[in-house]
């Protein structure tokens, strides 16, 4: 490169640096009055695009919105409900609502936001920063990140890693992506942008329902086959090995159950479920539970047991979630 095109590009840099720092970017950081609108989550989303698009179709998007919290009586208007539904901070003590943009739930500034500075736990290799920033703030790395709404399964959590040291939430919750912190949205953006290192973060999605589970986190194992002529039975082991209870959660009334199904020759000939526990009788981390399937037929060499082990609602109000998944042929 020349040394005109070298000094033209340099200048070119520095104009848009120049340009891009003298726009008006405070009001992502700086809370507003009582009866006014604050930051947005779109507004963050402009530079951090693929963190605002996994966090939109989010549970956490969804907090307030949601109709299961929505057919709570009383819940959206409830305080102590609205802390964690519509936090305006969840870092600095027990979370308080937000009086504006209620209808985000829990947002970018609910995380990211504190005393006008937004954190994060990387470092940064953007060119400029266009609001204050904390970089590598080890909170993220914490379980109390999460700690301040699902303070049940925190508790679990800690009680369980007394022994041994465990995942955090994020580890299992938020998939791994690596990739820039901002991105950008047109021709000079998009040059800024390019300045940027690469780094391996989570995904903002953070959904049980879409989550990996973790190899071995909940095992099933056949124990004890007893075949007759008209009724068969199957003992299964069922292990936990999560760093909280099984099931866990504040809200909403929650059963793990085993659905099992008998394949012959390619066919099922017989399904069905049972209860495994609920949250009045939930297993303890690193713990297990035997259950016995009955089959009203004579099992034979060759078949396939299909399982599925699945968090279910007794009211309907959260979705069926499928934990773990496994075949067992038989060799009898």
């Amino acid at each position: 490169m020349s040394k005109i095109t070298t000094a033209a590009f340099s200048v070119l840099i520095f104009s848009m640096v120049l340009v891009a720092s003298c726009s008006p970017f405070h009001y992502l950081t700086t809370l507003p009055p009582e009866g006014t609108t604050g930051p947005r989550a779109a507004d963050c989303g402009s530079c951090h695009i693929k963190q605002f698009k996994e966090w939109a179709g989010s549970p956490h998007a969804l907090a307030l919105l949601n109709s299961a919290f929505q057919a709570v009586p009383g819940g959206a208007e409830d305080e102590d409900c609205l802390g964690c539904h519509t936090p305006l901070n969840v870092r600095e003590g027990d979370p308080e609502p937000r009086n504006f943009n209620r209808k985000e739930g829990i947002t970018c500034i609910s995380c990211h936001l504190s005393q006008g500075t937004m954190h994060g736990p990387h470092e940064s290799s953007a060119l400029f920063q266009p609001h204050p920033i904390q970089e590598k703030d080890l909170w993220y790395k914490t379980v109390q990140m999460c700690a301040s709404c699902h303070e049940e399964t925190a508790d679990e959590y800690d009680l369980a890693s007394t022994t041994e040291k465990s995942p955090t939430c994020l580890n299992c919750h938020a998939q791994k992506r690596r990739r820039t912190m901002s991105q950008g949205n047109n021709f000079f953006s998009d040059i800024l942008v390019s300045f940027e290192e690469t780094v391996e973060t989570h995904s903002h999605q953070i959904a049980l329902a879409t989550m990996k589970i973790p190899p071995n986190a909940l095992s099933m194992k056949l124990v004890d086959l007893q075949t007759e002529q008209n009724k068969s039975s199957i003992r299964i082991s069922i292990q936990n090995q999560l760093p909280h209870n099984l099931p866990t959660g504040t809200f909403g009334s929650k059963k793990i159950i085993l659905c099992f199904s008998l394949h012959r020759t390619g066919t099922i000939v017989s399904h069905d479920s049972i209860t495994v526990t609920d949250e009045e009788n939930a297993l303890p981390p690193h713990t297990g539970k035997t259950v016995t399937i009955t089959i009203n037929k004579p099992l034979l060499d060759g078949d396939i047991i299909t399982l599925r082990l699945e968090r279910s609602s007794l009211d309907n109000q959260l979705s069926p979630v499928i934990l773990s998944t496994g075949d067992f042929p038989l060799s009898l």
